[in-house]
């Protein structure tokens, strides 16, 4: 019994020993599990920090390049905000230095008007001042240019009138015979007396006609017949109705008899503006007219017309004047006719024609018939 209960207590014994020892094995592995456990957080936290570590260094990494690209940004905008003021500045200075090279530059133009004006003053003053010198010697030049002209014109008007009364007479004693100058060559021009030249009979009569433009007539307008003689180197042609007598220096034709109390006239020369020149130094067909009567008639108180032929020119002449044309007629005296005279400017010279008629109806009419003449003359030469 006490053998069994001596082994009762040693199984129990045992027992209790391996329960020990399986608690403590228990225990331990346990321990180690919770070990192993703590060892896998610790690893798990020590990786958590390392990549947390890693994440805030990343951060720090990329904080620090953010920064430095922001700081990097902020200088090139600070330098780019310097390098526009830089640049603004000196646009400014530049737009300042134009600002006042212009200011300069007007300044200068300014003076520079200024003394131009300053000298044209006296430019012009010193001009008027020489005009003035030149004026009073025009004037005394004028003077004396006058004085012999006046001179010159009477003792010529009085060797014009012989003259013309001796070619007058020489033309009617020669009447009907034929020029022997042919068609196309040109004869003289018109003379005139100044400072003693000779003047033709038909300036010693001649007068401006007034050219009414009427058609028909006793004369007819009808220019058929071609001249013997030429003026200024082109044809006149006349009408049927005119007989061409012979004349010395243009073409006179002739109508009518003293006998009837018809005889009429036409006298065709021509001049050039050097002729024209002895007398005067204007080229207004009025002012030539003009002169023309003073110095043949006396007078130049005549009233000038312009008038337009069928072709479109114009032509120039004055009233009429009663004059005594004895001396074309051959007679002593008394024989008045109605006498003018008709201008057909060109260039540089002058288509002149002096007529007259005895008979007050047909005044007219020879107006019509003389600027006829003169405009189909004119259109021969343009055809040419």
């Amino acid at each position: 019994m006490a053998d069994r209960n001596e082994a009762d207590a040693l199984f129990a014994t045992r027992r209790k020993k391996q329960q020990e020892e399986q608690a403590e094995q228990e225990r331990r592995e346990e321990m180690s599990r919770k070990k192993a456990e703590m060892e896998a957080e610790i690893r798990r936290l020590e990786e958590e920090a390392r990549r947390q570590k890693a994440r805030q260094e990343e951060d720090r990494r990329q904080a620090e390049e953010e920064a430095r690209r922001v700081k990097q940004e902020a200088e090139e905008a600070e330098a780019r905000a310097r390098r526009a003021q830089e640049m603004a500045e000196e646009a400014k200075r530049k737009q300042e230095e134009v600002r006042r090279e212009e200011e300069r530059r007007i300044q200068e133009k300014r003076e520079e008007e200024k003394r131009a004006r300053e000298r044209a003053v006296q430019e012009k003053a010193q001009a008027k001042q020489e005009e003035a010198e030149r004026a009073e010697e025009r004037k005394r030049e004028a003077k004396e240019r006058a004085a012999e002209k006046k001179a010159a014109k009477e003792a010529a008007k009085e060797a014009a009138k012989a003259e013309a009364k001796k070619a007058v007479k020489e033309t009617t004693m020669g009447a009907g015979r034929k020029a022997d100058i042919q068609p196309g060559k040109k004869p003289p021009v018109l003379p005139l007396a100044i400072g003693g030249v000779a003047v033709t009979v038909v300036l010693v009569i001649c007068l401006v006609l007034f050219f009414g433009g009427k058609k028909g007539g006793v004369f007819g307008t009808d220019c058929d017949l071609m001249a013997a003689k030429q003026v200024l180197g082109y044809d006149v042609f006349y009408p049927e109705s005119f007989e061409e007598a012979y004349a010395d220096g243009g073409v006179y034709l002739k109508y009518g008899s003293v006998e009837k109390g018809d005889f009429s006239f036409v006298y065709v020369l021509g001049s050039t503006q050097d002729d024209m020149n002895y007398m005067t130094e204007s080229t207004d067909p009025t002012d030539l007219i003009h002169v023309m009567e003073e110095y043949v008639f006396g007078m130049n108180d005549k009233q000038v017309y312009k008038m337009t032929t069928e072709s479109g020119r114009d032509v120039y002449c004055s009233e009429y004047i009663s004059f005594d044309i004895s001396s074309i007629t051959d007679q002593e005296e008394g024989v008045m006719a109605s006498t003018s005279i008709m201008m057909l400017p060109l260039e540089g010279e002058y288509l002149v024609a002096v007529y007259a008629t005895m008979k007050p109806s047909y005044e007219e009419p020879l107006e019509e018939v003389t600027a006829s003449i003169l405009d189909n003359t004119m259109i021969s030469r343009n055809s040419d």
